[in-house]
């Protein structure tokens, strides 16, 4: 679960489309390809650039999801 979270928060920071790898797809029977993020919420992140996480669990159905609201500038 920690893998797939953070693999949907780097490209939500970063943009592009996520990318859960091949090995990872195969083992657990999904598609290799999530969503797509036009623009990133972050996109010049780097070790330049950092960020410290707020991260909001969701009770609803959903699960997590994360919003500009959980990401704050360290």
């Amino acid at each position: 679960m920690a893998f797939v979270v953070g693999s949907i928060v780097f490209y939500y920071l970063k943009g592009g489309q996520v990318d859960y790898g091949e090995e990872h797809s195969k083992i657990f029977g999904h598609s290799q390809f999530g969503r797509i993020y036009e623009e990133g919420h972050y996109p010049k992140w780097d070790e330049d650039h950092s960020y410290s996480f707020c991260w909001t669990f969701c009770r609803s159905p959903g699960g997590q999801s994360p919003s500009a609201n959980d990401v704050r500038q360290g």
